[in-house]
């Protein structure tokens, strides 16, 4: 039997994802062992071999300016992408809440079109081709259900215009119909915050492919906490394919060693969008590690077809702290492989074969020992931080 395998990101000090589903139409892409060791012969693996022609980009896609915060003065969109830039970032997202952008200027009209029109400005100001690009979108923002980053659509809309779960759809339509119909890219934002979590994430196919982000580490609630990873989890067993984003959701200007890490071959807002839609994406409490993970040719995010009852993962990891262990992680939590490292290594390349099923995924967690003792970049916002694994 055919079997689809999934493959995407995310990092705890690393975490991946691979996934396997229902078979389909695709032509099977050979995964044997055999195959891959002929061409490890061939051609030495290392990260430059590993990588290709992409490149690994550090980014945060999730913060907030004086229009979500009106409290904090000339805290405006430049200021954020300029701060990101240089602090050395490689991309920055403003995503302003929803109903604050609708409410901070005092508008006549519901949607304040003005403040989003300043935001794609400064946006576009901020943006260079191959040095930074710098990304407007908003968070719509549901108490009760939860919030959601959006990308990549030339408005924007708010939880009372367009509710998660309307009472008169024809009316007011769902926020999940109008990320369909806008073609948005979409991220699920701190999941577990807020109780009913859109449905114990829910499964829904019409929007299966504009969400293709999950936050595991948020705020000062690094991915080493826990906190989101449990929900994360539980939305790759609903169905969802999502690759992981630890972001800032800042409201004043700061930046902790959170990163989302994005794998695109050129530093542009085109190619990085692209890379969100196909899931080369991983989630790090680390600010430069380094993580590639593909199966054969084929990259994380990507779909995979195989005869076999198992698929071979390449893993490479690389930092400069060392590194504790790496662990496969597949359904309901469970580990599938792990490797432990009793010396101070910092880096390693790390070939597995796991077995596979239909309806099967697998993520790789890296836990490696804080050495570095990492704080917040600007202390003048600090709050506490306290990262260390053994």
């Amino acid at each position: 039997m055919k079997m689809r395998l999934y493959i995407f990101t995310a990092i705890l000090f690393a975490l991946l994802f691979c996934a396997c589903s229902s078979s389909g139409s695709e032509e099977p892409v050979n995964t044997s062992d055999e195959q891959t060791n002929d061409d490890s012969r061939k051609t030495p693996i290392t990260e430059e071999s590993l990588l290709g022609e992409m490149s690994i980009y550090y980014g945060n896609l999730h913060g907030h300016t004086n229009y979500s915060w009106p409290e904090v003065k000339g805290y405006t969109p430049a200021d954020s992408f300029a701060y990101a830039k240089d602090l050395g970032l490689d991309f920055c997202a403003v995503t302003d809440h929803d109903v604050w952008l609708d409410i901070n200027l005092k508008p006549k009209y519901w949607l304040n079109d003005k403040a989003w029109k300043e935001i794609g400005k400064a946006a576009d100001d901020a943006n260079a081709d191959g040095e930074f690009v710098a990304i407007r979108g908003f968070e719509w923002s549901n108490p009760a259900y939860g919030h959601i980053c959006i990308f990549d659509t030339p408005c924007y809309t708010d939880f009372l215009i367009t509710p998660f779960d309307p009472v008169l759809p024809c009316l007011a339509p769902s926020i999940y119909s109008w990320i369909d119909r806008k073609n948005a890219i979409a991220q699920f934002n701190h999941p577990g915050r807020e109780e009913k979590m859109f449905n114990q994430f829910e499964y829904d196919e019409t929007v299966a492919d504009n969400f293709v982000l999950m936050e595991t580490g948020n705020k000062d609630d690094g991915i080493y906490t826990n906190d989101y990873l449990p929900n994360y989890i539980l939305a790759l067993d609903k169905g969802w394919k999502l690759g992981p984003a630890a972001n800032q959701d800042n409201h004043v200007l700061h930046i902790n060693s959170h990163r989302t890490v994005i794998i695109a071959p050129d530093l542009t807002r085109e190619a990085l969008f692209a890379a969100f839609k196909e899931r080369r994406t991983y989630a790090t409490d680390d600010t430069n590690m380094r993580v590639i993970f593909k199966s054969g040719d084929t990259w994380m995010g990507s779909t995979v077809i195989t005869d076999d009852d198992s698929i071979l993962l390449t893993i490479m990891v690389k930092d400069d702290e060392p590194i504790s262990s790496l662990e496969i992680i597949t359904n309901k939590g469970e580990v599938a492989a792990e490797k432990s490292f009793s010396d101070e290594e910092t880096s390693d390349i790390w070939q597995v074969s796991v077995p596979c099923r239909n309806g099967s995924y697998f993520f790789l967690k890296v836990i490696e020992k804080d050495t570095h003792n990492d704080e917040l970049i600007n202390p003048h916002f600090a709050f506490e931080e306290t990262v260390t694994f053994t």
